[in-house]
């Protein structure tokens, strides 16, 4: 497809349509829904990757808050997305607090000096890159937002554990359901990024597309250890089948990249695999 009206809008459906079209490739095992119960976690044992699961994601949550202040101060960011940056640092910071306090519920005690070092980890393996340029900030934004996305529901479709941290809680200080906000900042992202692109001088869109993809795959490179470590313990948190994970995550992100540069799949460079 040549434009972007061409494509269909992102939103929730398009993104299960996309997921389903990936399995139905590389993991047809994978059933096209998630389950209809699930359990809590009972055992010692499942308490504890449960807790190490919902540590990293505190971190996960806390990491785009700081990567995006850092963002808005170093870049040059039009006032518009700055305003939807302003609601993603809100709603993920928020998440970040939820996940602290269901960690605290989980162990008995306040876990912020492992949270802590887990976005020590996460800022080692990236560095700069979210902020350095236009180009780090939307590969960090894909990594953190999009790509997630494919292993994410790999894990959720044969998960037998319940995911804790979702628990309702009345809050009046929440912007809303967690699974709408996120939806709300991946349509923002996306949305950006259709603006920029449509602005590029018809001369200079290759070269800025493959700018674009060179930075998301230092991103992956520098991702995978953190990423394959954080799956592994996903997989036994959940109790999930995570066979083909990889090809799972490796097709997704190559189809979010398609689409958001208005390419074939199949047009793409290479790209560094999970299993780099």
């Amino acid at each position: 497809m040549s434009s972007v009206n061409a494509r269909p809008a992102w939103t929730a459906d398009f993104e299960n349509d996309l997921f389903n079209g990936v399995i139905t490739k590389v993991a047809p095992h994978l059933p096209l829904k998630p389950p209809a119960e699930t359990r809590d976690a009972q055992t010692a044992a499942e308490i504890a990757e449960v807790a190490e699961f919902t540590a990293r994601v505190a971190a996960h949550d806390t990491f785009i808050v700081q990567a995006i202040s850092k963002a808005i101060t170093h870049l040059d960011i039009d006032t518009d997305f700055h305003l939807k940056l302003s609601r993603q640092v809100g709603d993920d910071g928020h998440h970040a607090e939820v996940a602290r306090e269901r960690l605290i519920a989980l162990t008995g005690e306040d876990q912020l000096p492992l949270i802590e070092g887990y976005i020590r980890q996460l800022w080692a393996a990236l560095g700069d890159l979210p902020y350095r340029d236009l180009f780090g900030f939307l590969a960090f934004q894909f990594h953190y937002e999009l790509h997630i996305q494919g292993r994410l529901r790999a894990e959720g479709r044969t998960a037998k554990i319940r995911y804790g941290r979702k628990k309702e809680v009345p809050d009046a200080t929440a912007t809303g359901q967690e699974a709408n906000d996120e939806l709300v900042h991946r349509i923002n992202i996306v949305q950006w990024v259709q603006k920029i692109l449509a602005g590029v001088p018809p001369e200079q869109r290759e070269d800025w597309i493959a700018r674009l993809i060179a930075a998301d795959d230092e991103a992956q490179r520098a991702l995978n250890p953190y990423l394959r470590h954080r799956i592994a313990n996903a997989g036994r948190a959940w109790q999930s089948d995570l066979t083909n994970v990889t090809e799972i995550y490796d097709t997704f992100r190559r189809e979010v990249l398609a689409y958001l540069v208005e390419k074939p799949a199949a047009a793409l460079p290479a790209l560094t695999s999970l299993a780099a």
